[in-house]
């Protein structure tokens, strides 16, 4: 899962697109739909739960596997390839 992160987040955006979809459907719902248009919501958001978690499982079960490496800045994990090191600029002097 952690292997494109890229397409979770852009996966998990499209969801957020659908949910905010039917809270605005919701909104001009006559009564009876929107028990409906509630239970739909509600599942979609338990879905998108139960995917986070997993990606936290999975990034927890890699940074046990790679242990303290992970922190260290002159051991680069795999995973974290793409990663730049960006100077810090100084603050401006107060005045």
């Amino acid at each position: 899962m952690m292997a494109e992160p890229a397409k979770m987040i852009a996966d998990l955006k499209a969801k957020d697109a659908e949910i905010a979809t039917l809270l605005t459907q919701l909104g001009s719902a006559p009564a009876i739909k929107k028990v409906n248009l509630l239970a739909d919501i509600v599942t979609r958001l338990a879905a998108q739960q139960t995917i986070l978690n997993a990606g936290i499982d999975s990034m927890h079960q890699m940074m046990a596997k790679h242990g303290t490496s992970m922190m260290r800045r002159d051991v680069m994990c795999p995973c974290m390839d793409n990663t730049e090191e960006k100077p810090m600029k100084a603050p401006a002097p107060l005045k």
